[in-house]
């Protein structure tokens, strides 16, 4: 089953935040009790084994630097040992996109 969980209490694109961090953390501990459920009937069929997460998308919005939301994943020690950076996908606006790339940046 899919599961939205959403931050809606400020920018994710300028620092590491513990609210995301507690958001990653929750979305993992649902995994562990479905699988601890799963286990506890039973469990499942040689063969037909599927975890109870394949991933997690975050999906920021406006001019967001993906830098810290990355960084977020290796500034907790429980996040670093159970996730993996799987990849960041960037979407860029073609007529604004030079002048983006040229910018000053914070070192956040």
């Amino acid at each position: 089953t899919e599961s939205i969980v959403l931050l809606d209490n400020g920018c994710l694109c300028c620092t590491v935040r513990s609210d995301l961090i507690g958001a990653i953390k929750e979305i993992l501990k649902r995994a562990d009790v479905q699988a601890a459920n799963v286990q506890a009937v039973g469990g499942v069929a040689p063969g037909d084994e599927q975890p109870p997460l394949d991933g997690i998308l975050i999906e920021t919005t406006g001019l967001a630097d993906p830098g810290p939301v990355c960084k977020t994943f290796y500034s907790d020690e429980e996040l670093a040992l159970r996730t993996r950076m799987d990849g960041v996908l960037t979407v860029v606006d073609a007529r604004h996109f030079l002048t983006q790339l040229r910018r000053e940046r914070s070192d956040g």
